[in-house]
């Protein structure tokens, strides 16, 4: 299944997002489709979830870095 990752974007295009964070008052994340998500065993998501409600936080497991 494929699964989005930070978008690389041109120093204007990073401008044109920060002018419309200006006038919304929101942050925005640029992100493009590329990645894999990992298939994971029961096993290997319980730990997934264990380190996640340890942490606090979401974790997205892609197959490869």
């Amino acid at each position: 299944m494929a699964a989005y990752k930070i978008a690389h974007i041109s120093v204007e295009q990073a401008q044109k997002i920060q002018q419309l964070e200006e006038e919304l008052d929101v942050c925005v994340l640029a992100m493009e489709p590329g990645l894999e998500l990992a298939k994971l065993s029961d096993e290997d998501l319980e730990k997934v979830r264990k380190l996640e409600k340890e942490m606090g936080v979401n974790l997205i497991v892609y197959r490869e870095c």
